[in-house]
């Protein structure tokens, strides 16, 4: 006869596969702790960790942790808006929808798991960057051209042909 606690007590395969996931996981986060040895990066690291932790646990994300994922890097994006708009630049497009999408992410990574939420963050990003570099190819590869130097007078005729007027509404 078969122990039955000694059954409930046995390890399958998945598990074990799942375990070795986590492990590699923790260590691709420490070695990202490792390469940005910077405040920024030691918060990313730790941002990183808190998720892999619950995770682990199965549950959802708490407040702060869902705060300091989707706020964290919205507070991001809105200081790249911010800089572009104190340079002249204009407001945009990608990344303040890319930071309003975020903020509101924020109550939804309370109940989702939290690889679901770093997943959906990752997506936001992704997006973004695809809208980013087919919006401006021009402008990007006029750059790489000019590596050894241009001032930002000449950088704005590149990209002023990419700011296209907005067509005047038909009254009918």
């Amino acid at each position: 006869m078969s122990d039955p606690q000694a059954e409930r007590a046995r390890v399958t395969p998945l598990e074990l596969f799942f375990d070795l996931v986590f492990v590699f996981a923790i260590t691709q986060v420490t070695t990202f702790l490792a390469r940005i040895p910077t405040w920024g990066g030691l918060l990313r690291g730790l941002l990183l960790k808190t998720t892999l932790a619950f995770a682990e646990e199965g549950s959802s994300l708490a407040t702060i942790p869902a705060i300091g994922l989707c706020g964290g890097l919205a507070l991001y994006m809105l200081a790249h808006v911010l800089v572009r708009l104190r340079l002249g630049g204009g407001l945009g497009r990608g990344r303040p929808i890319a930071t309003v999408v975020l903020v509101a992410m924020i109550p939804v990574t309370t109940h989702i798991p939290p690889l679901a939420a770093l997943a959906t963050v990752t997506a936001v990003c992704v997006v973004l960057i695809a809208y980013e570099v087919l919006r401006h190819r021009a402008s990007r590869a006029w750059i790489r051209t000019h590596r050894d130097g241009f001032t930002l007078g000449e950088a704005r005729e590149v990209t002023e042909p990419e700011r296209r007027p907005r067509r005047a509404r038909r009254r009918r």
